[in-house]
């Protein structure tokens, strides 16, 4: 299963819609690597598989992941494990009021048994979508209520350069630590799905 998504990686790779972007990733990889460790056409940017196991070994076997609060640091990796909330649930449902669409006011109620229960460890993303937030700025609303009303490490997902870069400010602000500090202790991750990009391509059309 391993090879064959080196290998679906290696020849589907679709098209990048950002090919600035990606030539400056390129680069930058090149600046360390032989030229032959790429397979480049006009519009893709393709690694070899082998140049990436490479690069993964050039991770570090455990990290901190650094919480609001310091009590709920999380060290990430070698025998460690962690719990995390379910992430995007696009309903949610009580006694009370049975099934409905997410919506922020359920989202906060749910950041808080996340933050009551100390079996979870970190936020995962969204406990439920808050559909009633409009998408240009629902990452704004959602982390900042994940940082008031919770202290645990947390997720950003990653819809854009732009966003990402707001909520690390959000936490930066939240943790009241310099821009210095925050690029030496992670404090949010993220998650990339490389192998199932081609269906997402397909079914969003290309775009």
């Amino acid at each position: 299963m391993h090879c064959g998504s080196k290998w679906c990686d290696w020849n589907t790779k679709p098209t990048s819609r950002r090919r600035t972007a990606a030539r400056e990733l390129e680069r930058k990889v090149e600046a360390g690597l032989s030229e032959l460790a790429m397979a480049k056409t006009r519009f893709k940017v393709r690694f070899d598989p082998d140049m990436v196991l490479e690069r993964i070994t050039t991770a570090p076997s455990t990290f901190c992941l650094h919480a609001r609060n310091p009590d709920h640091d999380l060290t990430v990796g070698g025998p460690t494990m962690a719990f995390g909330s379910v992430a995007s649930a696009p309903n949610v449902s009580d006694m009370d009021g049975g099934r409905r669409v997410g919506n922020r006011a359920d989202y906060q109620n749910l950041l808080k048994l996340c933050q009551h229960f100390n079996i979870v460890h970190f936020l995962a993303g969204y406990p439920v979508e808050p559909i009633d937030l409009h998408a240009s700025v629902r990452h704004l609303e959602a982390t900042f209520d994940a940082l008031t009303l919770c202290d645990k490490a947390l997720h950003a997902y990653s819809l854009g350069r732009q966003r990402n870069l707001d909520c690390l400010e959000l936490v930066r602000i939240a943790r009241q630590v310099d821009a210095e500090t925050l690029e030496r202790e992670p404090s949010i991750f993220t998650v990339i799905l490389a192998v199932s990009v081609m269906s997402a391509v397909t079914t969003f059309g290309g775009r």
